[in-house]
């Protein structure tokens, strides 16, 4: 039998690594749920002249980064809660001039959609993106990581 130097036997040794590194190979989300504050959680704030869809529960049935659909699967996002400003899990469609933070249940924006055949200028933390969809007949949907800020600039279709 094997001697391992911390004197545990082989069993309760075995036991705490795999435990160890079960909570290391779990992602978290990037904020489970909604939080109590605005700016606690993802932000998006629609600089723009159109509407932006916009998310707060980003669920596994998403995939990590991107989605493609009109809406987020059914396990992420309910049919009913389509077009909701005010629960949870849900998503609608954020207005020009408007901040997430003005929603309660958005404190915590987990994701914005990509209108399809559209290009959609943001600025995210501090860093213009263009996301170019021209020729692209489906949405996209785009996870937020962590706390991230995400300001819609424009949408040209």
């Amino acid at each position: 039998m094997a001697k391992f130097s911390s004197g545990k036997r082989p069993l309760t040794a075995l036991a705490a690594a795999l435990t160890a590194a079960s909570m290391l190979a779990v992602p978290a989300p990037a904020q489970a749920g909604t939080c109590s504050t605005p700016g606690c959680g993802g932000e998006a704030t629609n600089a723009s002249t159109r509407g932006i869809m916009i998310t707060n529960n980003w669920c596994a049935e998403a995939g990590t980064i991107t989605y493609t659909g009109e809406f987020l699967p059914t396990a992420c996002v309910p049919v009913a809660n389509r077009q909701n400003g005010y629960t949870f899990p849900a998503s609608f469609t954020l207005q020009p001039g408007r901040r997430s933070n003005e929603y309660p249940k958005y404190y915590d924006t987990d994701g914005i959609r990509l209108p399809a055949n559209c290009i959609t200028d943001v600025v995210i933390d501090g860093n213009g993106v263009r996301y170019d969809r021209q020729g692209i007949s489906t949405h996209q949907w785009r996870k937020f990581s962590n706390s991230q800020t995400w300001v819609v600039t424009g949408i040209y279709c």
